[in-house]
């Protein structure tokens, strides 16, 4: 008996405790928040310390990510959890960004060492494209647009890049903004590349055009503290997440 009124009680004081929560959210104005039952699965990576960084999905359903401070590219198969992992050339190569393009290679920034690299699973052959530009010291994240191209931002070096798979030849642009520190990419489907302007207060989105090469801003209304990544949609709209000021937003291009 004592039991049961434990645990009714318990059950009570938490539905208390939850609503209670609930009441203080709605006062404060901000939206009410439901409680998912989501079936979530974790693995450990099996090198200590990996720092494991940006995710992408290869073309078999694989989850591929970098283990920045390690300097190795890693695989996942979801099925039966078995890792794969490729260190890279280099002792302190920092791979940050990376993504797959449509063959399964896996490309990735070598945000320690000034360069990107493309990763043949099949081989575990690593194919290094040296920025040729010294000042060009930190590739951050990666993007292929539907032509194949591999477009990237330089954070701390201030540059815009883009890389042609066929040739190996980069192209460095810099943005209109002094210390903008380029951070997320995204490619629209009209070929419009996007970027956040993370160093810039009110933080901006940087459009360039690649046919004129010229340069377009967007001002976030909140000032959007440090917009990092951003994502694109198949009809041409921007995701972002504000870090800093607890807002996400979605752009629309075409308004």
């Amino acid at each position: 008996m004592r039991l049961r009124l434990s645990v009714a009680l318990s059950v009570v004081m938490v539905g208390a405790a939850l609503a209670a929560a609930l009441h203080s959210h709605a006062a404060a104005g901000l939206p009410a928040v439901a409680e998912l039952n989501l079936k979530i699965r974790e693995w450990d990576i099996p090198s200590k310390g990996g720092h494991p960084h940006d995710p992408a999905v290869g073309p078999d359903g694989s989850l591929w990510f970098t283990e920045q401070m390690v300097s190795k590219l890693a695989r996942l198969d979801p099925t039966t959890g078995e890792f794969r992992e490729y260190p890279l050339k280099g002792a302190n190569d920092g791979p940050h960004g990376l993504v797959a393009d449509r063959d399964g290679n896996i490309w990735y920034t070598g945000n320690f060492a000034a360069y990107i690299g493309k990763l043949n699973p099949r081989t575990g052959e690593i194919t290094q494209y040296k920025m040729p530009d010294a000042k060009a010291e930190d590739p951050h994240t990666a993007v292929f647009d539907a032509q194949g191209i591999l477009w990237f931002t330089v954070q701390v070096g201030n540059m815009v890049g883009r890389l042609d798979p066929e040739t190996g030849k980069i192209d460095l642009r810099s943005p209109p903004t002094q210390n903008s520190h380029p951070y997320g990419i995204a490619i629209t489907p009209d070929g419009m590349v996007w970027y956040s302007e993370s160093g810039v207060k009110p933080n901006t989105l940087i459009r360039f055009n690649p046919r004129t090469e010229e340069f377009g801003r967007a001002t976030i209304p909140s000032g959007g503290g440090t917009v990092r990544n951003i994502a694109a949609t198949s009809d041409g709209r921007l995701f972002l997440a504000c870090s800093g000021v607890n807002k996400v937003a979605v752009v629309d291009p075409a308004r």
